[in-house]
């Protein structure tokens, strides 16, 4: 579903977080489908997160906006084969803590890895793709991922 011409409260590339728990991660919408369950109009967003460093999985589900709520509106960025790359929540998945009095800011677990464009493919009907390759340490070797260019965002942007 085309997102700039409907009436969603989300809208693909925002970063939403699950209304109830702080202890969640970020996640990053990728699509938006009406949901045929409901009789009342009622939108659900195809989301997308990291795991976290013990997996080092991305997953996706889909939720419902009721669920949700913005923490914030999508960036666009242009990209290009051979980018470093991350998920956009990448931002926002950092805690500050004081040491020594002084405030640093440090990775929380669902901090997603740096990853670097492999390929790039456009259609029709679909949203940019981006083909990403990065290390698992889970696994213990590279790993690859076609992610919406929509949920990324440049390292150091």
């Amino acid at each position: 579903m085309d997102d700039k011409n409907s009436n969603t409260l989300f809208k693909i590339g925002d970063i939403v977080r699950f209304v109830l728990s702080e202890q969640t991660p970020h996640l990053v919408i990728e699509g938006i489908e009406l949901n045929s369950e409901k009789e009342k109009k009622q939108f659900k967003y195809r989301c997308r997160w990291f795991v976290g460093q013990k997996s080092w999985e991305f997953k996706e589900a889909f939720l419902l906006e009721e669920v949700l709520q913005l923490k914030h509106p999508a960036d666009n960025n242009a990209l290009q084969v051979g980018q470093q790359v991350k998920l956009t929540t990448c931002k926002f998945e950092m805690t500050e803590s004081k040491k020594n009095g002084f405030v640093t800011q440090e990775p929380t677990i669902y901090q997603p890895p740096a990853m670097v464009i492999i390929a790039l493919q456009t259609s029709k009907k679909a949203n940019e793709m981006a083909k990403c390759l990065y290390y698992n340490l889970n696994l213990n070797k590279f790993s690859e991922i076609w992610i919406p260019s929509t949920s990324l965002c440049l390292i150091n942007s």
